[in-house]
Parts: structure tokens; C-alpha cells; sequence
């Protein structure tokens, strides 16, 4: 089976869990606590992450977050198909079923490794139609109505690819799961 391998990252983290929990140690020993031991604390950072998701997805609960920095929600968007000039469509609003995308390419140019595919311009593209949705597209939304940061529109939330296919799994398999527009 030919691989195709993912590219790099886009956003690498600024904070990850280990500078959260250096600062809640130096917190413990301002307040002169006992701070419990890393493994713990990510286990806990680890449930208490993976309650809230659950929370957003399947009873579609908004998280609001601290410090008047906002709230996370899924946001549902409708896909709507425009026509360039030409009277084509219009692509740019619409995603790539990378899945669908390589089968088809795999199929297309049986002979080839994905290196020499790579290669070949001008290569068919699937678009995603959200057809299991009813046209809709599901994202996380932050939503910065009552978020007091200073310069918030420079600021970007993105979730981790084990939390989009969370969405996506449940979208597939619950029937009744409404989110807001």
C-alpha cells in the first residue's frame, strides 16, 4: 500500500503541561502546600480535558473559560457552493476529503509510489460535501464576545486532531446532536 506521510506541524504550543505544572509547584510553595507529583497532575490535566470535550460535544455545553478570556463552543456552519466568473465552483470554501482524494489517486495511478504522485501536477481533488450533515460543517469556536485580552484578534485557537475526530466520530454515529450557528 503506497503511504502518503502528513507534513509538519502548523502551530507548535507556546505552554504545554509541564510549564503549567511549574507554575501551579511554584504557586504550592508560595502558599507553603504540598504539590502532588507531575504524574498525577497530568492525569488529572488529561480527565478534566477530556470531561470538558466530552461535555462540548455530546450535551453541547460551552466551556467558559477563566479571567474573562472567552468561551469555547462547536459552531455550526453551513457549506453553501458559489460560482466563479467562469461558472465554475468555487473551491476555496469547500474541504479536501484527503481520504477519498488518495484512494481515488492510488486507483488512478496504480504503477506509482506516492513520491512520483507527489510529483504529478494538477491532480484531481475530492471536496467534502458534508452530505452526512445535511450540508452543514461542524469547527470549534472561540468565541471572544466577552473576552478582555488585549489585541484578542491576533490570538487563534486550535484544537488537537484527537479532539476534531472526536467531533467527527460523534456527528457520524449520534443522530440528535444540534449546535448553534
Amino acid at each position: 500500500m503506497i503511504s502518503f506521510k502528513r507534513g509538519r506541524r502548523k502551530t507548535i504550543a507556546d505552554f504545554k503541561s509541564l510549564d503549567i505544572y511549574k507554575h501551579y509547584k511554584q504557586r504550592c510553595k508560595d502558599k507553603n502546600m504540598i504539590p502532588v507529583k507531575y504524574s498525577q497532575f497530568a492525569r488529572i490535566l488529561q480527565t478534566f480535558n477530556t470531561n470538558r470535550i466530552n461535555l462540548t460535544i455530546m450535551e453541547n455545553i460551552e466551556f467558559h473559560m477563566p479571567y474573562r478570556t472567552g468561551s469555547i463552543r462547536i459552531k455550526k456552519k453551513e457549506v453553501r457552493v458559489k460560482l466563479d466568473d467562469n461558472g465554475d465552483v468555487d473551491k476555496r470554501n469547500l474541504s479536501i476529503n484527503w481520504k477519498k482524494t488518495k484512494e481515488h489517486w492510488i486507483k488512478k495511478y496504480p504503477n506509482k509510489t506516492s513520491e512520483e504522485i507527489k510529483l504529478i501536477s494538477n491532480k484531481k481533488l475530492i471536496y467534502e460535501l458534508n452530505e452526512h450533515t445535511e450540508g452543514f460543517r461542524y469547527v470549534y469556536y472561540w468565541d471572544k464576545i466577552t473576552c478582555n485580552i488585549k489585541n484578542q484578534s491576533a490570538y487563534i485557537f486550535n484544537t488537537t486532531r484527537t479532539n476534531k475526530e472526536k467531533l467527527t466520530i460523534a456527528l457520524k454515529t449520534i443522530k440528535n446532536l444540534n449546535y448553534y450557528e
